[in-house]
């Protein structure tokens, strides 16, 4: 298609450009881009080129389909099994006594306001989700260790699904994402975290952190 003439098509347009062009300190590093955009300038106020017509640099937007979602759930899931397949015969240790104790408290309102009322509460930390993660756990499976290590799991499990899903949402590439799961599942800074059941700290802020960056990126991109 034709494109409509600049506004400078019948004037001086090259020493128009020009003054504009070395209105600014010279810099050597920024010589031959300020050649590129004085040639470009000049074709769109001639006319030749017009800046509405400019090819568009933006990739097609893939969508989110079933494979993929398939792919970011699958994949991190085999790992997980594979990589944590002996947690089942661990016990608990360390500060998940802490939890379990503060867990035994049979009033439900009780609970929630020890979570909530730090330091007064009965563990030595403010962290309200996890005293209530025990408690609710607890009350399900009772003192089965392996319960509560497969939650963790499951629990960071997810999270690898959530930031594949979020490497989707950036890239666009399926298998960016696949790879981006797979590897935040095995990655070994997580590896004393999901054996051990007061680890659920760390794979709950990471399962929320990663929601949290994935709807504002959703936002982003959608509205």
């Amino acid at each position: 298609a034709e494109a409509t003439p600049g506004p400078y098509a019948g004037g001086d347009a090259e020493g128009e450009i020009e003054t504009l062009c070395c209105s600014f300190p010279y810099n050597e590093n920024l010589d031959n881009a300020r050649g590129a955009s004085r040639i470009a300038a000049i074709a769109i106020f001639q006319g030749r080129l017009s800046p509405i017509e400019a090819p568009s640099l933006e990739r097609p937007q893939a969508k989110l389909d079933s494979i993929t979602i398939a792919a970011c759930v699958v994949v991190p899931a085999v790992f997980a099994i594979v990589v944590y397949r002996g947690i089942a015969d661990l016990w608990f240790w360390t500060d998940d006594f802490l939890w379990l104790h503060a867990a035994t408290n049979p009033s439900l309102f009780d609970s929630v306001k020890e979570a909530f009322t730090f330091p007064r509460g009965v563990t030595p930390y403010w962290r309200p989700l996890v005293d209530l993660y025990f408690f609710g756990m607890y009350r399900t499976v009772g003192l089965n260790a392996t319960a509560f290590h497969i939650g963790t799991l499951v629990l960071h499990t997810a999270s690898a699904a959530l930031l594949g899903l979020l490497a989707f949402r950036i890239t666009r590439s399926r298998i960016t994402a696949t790879l981006a799961a797979a590897m935040f599942v095995i990655s070994p800074t997580y590896s004393t975290m999901v054996p051990w059941a007061s680890g659920v700290t760390a794979t709950l802020s990471g399962f929320f952190s990663i929601i949290t960056v994935y709807l504002f990126v959703q936002w982003l991109q959608d509205g």
